[in-house]
């Protein structure tokens, strides 16, 4: 379910992020987010993996995998924390449009 739903979000989420980049920047920022992902993302999971495997006496191969998959949910929190700014703010003015019209 993570490499599916990871795979799903991922790259309707980079075009979104790279529609809000003007089209001279277009390349670099597209550069610049696949380094990141690969950077932050995908590098550190064998250490990740492997620290928490050798944790106490070892052998911790379930606990290791778990925090790995669960990690994501950290960002969905992020994501949800973002969207409750959003509708609480109004960014979008989607009240001023309704009276609007």
């Amino acid at each position: 379910m993570l490499l599916f739903f990871g795979g799903a979000i991922l790259p309707s989420m980079t075009g979104m992020m790279l529609s809000t980049v003007s089209v001279q920047q277009k390349t670099s920022a597209n550069s610049l987010a696949n380094l990141s992902y690969n950077i932050f993302g995908f590098l550190p999971a064998p250490f990740i993996y492997g620290a928490i495997y050798d944790m106490g006496e070892g052998n911790n191969g379930r606990l290791a995998m778990g925090v790995l998959m669960f990690s994501s949910a950290l960002s969905i929190v992020c994501l949800l924390i973002v969207v409750h700014g959003v509708v609480k703010e109004d960014l979008f003015d989607f009240k001023g449009q309704e009276q609007e019209a």
